[in-house]
């Protein structure tokens, strides 16, 4: 993966949506953007040391004008899918 790749998601429950990475440092960040009319979905992912493992942290964050009509939309199915995405984003990771 590199900045600048684009790829295509499917939530479950929402429309597909294109996304472009915008920041990838191999083991420790990764960021992807989703634009929506009027708005932009943000994902930064980030990777730490810690004791005898890592520590994950996902930040998620929308903008835009229109960033509150898109959170009562889209973010319906947002709140169950993405717990089992980090959760399969984990596995992937600790498999190397």
């Amino acid at each position: 993966m590199r900045a600048g790749a684009r790829g295509v998601l499917k939530p479950k429950g929402g429309p597909k949506a294109k996304f472009v990475i915008s920041e990838c440092e191999p083991d420790r960040v990764y960021t992807d953007v989703t634009k929506f009319p009027g708005a932009r979905l943000t994902f930064r992912h980030t990777a730490a040391p810690k004791g005898s493992g890592s520590e994950l942290t996902v930040r998620v964050w929308l903008d835009g004008p229109v960033a509150l009509f898109w959170a009562k939309t889209a973010g319906r199915g947002f709140r169950t899918s993405v717990p089992a995405d980090l959760d399969r984003l984990i596995a992937l990771a600790e498999r190397g």
